[in-house]
């Protein structure tokens, strides 16, 4: 029987309206990505002329795609809730690309990996 991927949740991010997925699917070690928004108030943190408004969630094939996906929230902001083992480095990587975030959201993102590990 053939194997079927299975979908992943590598970054979930929430606030008071909802929640931002990033997803993945691998299939024979690589990785596909896409966005996911629970509750239209994540729809609302966008700008009225932000294109991703109107855009169907998609796949894309790169972890630069998939945080140019992310970047159009402001999802460093916003209460990390879980992060993919196979992720921490990436996502690291991409939060302290970010110059706004400050020591308390450090440690709660610190916090959200360290129990991904447990």
């Amino acid at each position: 029987m053939p194997h079927v991927p299975t979908e992943h949740t590598l970054l979930k991010v929430g606030s008071e309206g909802g929640c931002i997925e990033l997803l993945g699917l691998e299939t024979d070690g690589t990785w596909r990505f896409r966005l996911a928004t629970r509750e239209a108030v994540i729809h609302d943190l966008l700008d009225e002329d932000s294109p991703h408004k109107a855009m169907k969630p998609s796949w894309v094939r790169t972890w630069e795609a998939a945080l140019t996906l992310l970047d159009a929230y402001p999802w460093q902001e916003m209460y990390p809730l879980a992060v993919h083992p196979q992720f921490h480095k990436q996502v690291h990587q991409a939060l302290y690309r970010y110059p706004g975030i400050n020591h308390e959201q450090c440690y709660e993102w610190h916090r959200v990996m360290q129990a991904d590990r447990d």
